[in-house]
């Protein structure tokens, strides 16, 4: 992931184009005083749309009318996008949308924003301008939100899951005892969240190192009946956590003990992709029966019909379970490690140069082929599997 510099030739250009009536907010301003990768650049600005983007306009900058409705527009400069937003505040809210109207007041736009360590802004020279002391919370890993915890989560439940998100990533000792309330308060709302929101913030809590904390928390307080289907395996996913970065193969571990259909309920509740939902349902319930004790050749079987990687998320998930101990873990994914998967030799075609026309007889004879080969440590070439068939007939 490539790293950004807030001030470089192009923010320059940007916000001198800009009058200086802009800052750099947020994300940025937070990973730029931590020290740590910064992606995104977002930059507030006193102007609304329309003067923002007519003075960009003219010195060539794109501008795309990416959230007008919410004073948003994104410039373009050297392939890199910048999203701009007028200086804000919000009149009303239903708890997943906020009504704004434009201010000129720098405290007022940040009186809006969630957690004090994300309403900092900083000028082009280098200057933090911080109304709610989201330095030193930062600095102190106190993640809060800004103002009254209550209205700040009324305003928007989702701010629920980013609480607990950005803990994991930047809190320190106790959770704020205010925040941590409110969240409690209004957990019941989560679930009219849409999915796909809960699972974007879900998804990337569970890849915080420190998930396993935080979740604990959360199940502590309930939070986590709001979001799961049932109960959760705290235990598999601290041990997943510490061999794999799969955050599907991590929730996983969490669901282990699901049936089939509350897997189907949560993939639907969380608006999984399919392939996300194929992945959660391949590595829960194998197609392959997996006999963990079995021998080599089996375990080569199960290689070849799941595929390595999902045959070796599967035993990591067995070990994080208990189903297998850690010395057996360890042996099966070695065999995956060490085998190079063989291509079978033999398609349809070859059988149809025979001259086999049937399509079941051909599905036959190739599901005889390929036994005698996998059974024969699949040593056989095109001509002995040919041979072998042919006697067989």
């Amino acid at each position: 992931m490539k790293v950004l510099e807030i001030i470089n030739p192009d923010t320059k250009k940007i916000l001198s184009c800009l009058d200086n009536k802009a800052r750099f907010v947020g994300g940025c301003v937070r990973n730029k005083l931590l020290g740590i990768n910064i992606t995104d650049i977002d930059i507030a600005c006193l102007y609304p749309p329309d003067i923002t983007t007519d003075k960009l306009s003219k010195k060539n900058i794109r501008v795309i009318p990416t959230g007008i409705k919410h004073g948003t527009v994104t410039a373009v400069l050297n392939n890199k996008t910048y999203e701009i937003t007028t200086l804000r505040k919000d009149v009303a809210c239903d708890g997943r949308h906020a009504e704004v109207e434009y201010t000129d007041s720098w405290e007022e736009d940040a009186a809006r924003r969630d957690f004090t360590v994300n309403a900092m802004f900083m000028d082009i020279e280098g200057n933090i301008y911080d109304y709610f002391g989201g330095r030193e919370d930062l600095q102190n890993g106190v993640v809060k939100f800004v103002g009254n915890a209550e209205q700040r989560v009324s305003e928007d439940i989702l701010r629920i899951l980013r609480f607990f998100r950005f803990y994991a990533y930047y809190g320190k000792g106790k959770m704020d005892a205010n925040s941590l309330e409110a969240c409690e308060k209004f957990a019941d709302k989560i679930p009219e969240l849409s999915g796909e929101r809960i699972q974007s913030e879900m998804f990337k809590l569970l890849a915080a190192k420190e998930a396993i904390e935080v979740l604990r928390i959360m199940v502590d307080k309930k939070i986590t009946d709001n979001i799961f289907i049932s109960d959760i395996d705290l235990e598999a996913f601290e041990e997943l956590s510490g061999l794999s970065d799969n955050v599907l193969l991590r929730l996983a571990g969490l669901i282990n003990r699901y049936n089939q259909k509350s897997v189907t309920s949560l993939s639907e509740k969380w608006k999984l992709s399919n392939k996300n939902k194929n992945y959660l349902s391949t590595v829960l319930f194998p197609s392959v029966k997996i006999d963990f004790n079995s021998d080599v050749g089996l375990q080569k079987r199960a290689i070849r019909k799941l595929g390595g990687d999902i045959y070796k998320d599967i035993i990591l998930l067995a070990w994080s379970c208990k189903t297998i101990l850690k010395k057996d873990m360890e042996k099966l994914i070695k065999i995956e490690q060490e085998w190079q998967v063989p291509e079978f030799p033999l398609n349809g075609n070859d059988i149809k140069k025979l001259g086999i026309r049937d399509g079941k007889q051909i599905g036959k004879m190739l599901f005889i082929a390929e036994e005698f080969w996998e059974e024969n440590n699949y040593n056989p070439s095109k001509k002995e599997i040919l041979d072998y068939i042919l006697k067989r007939e």
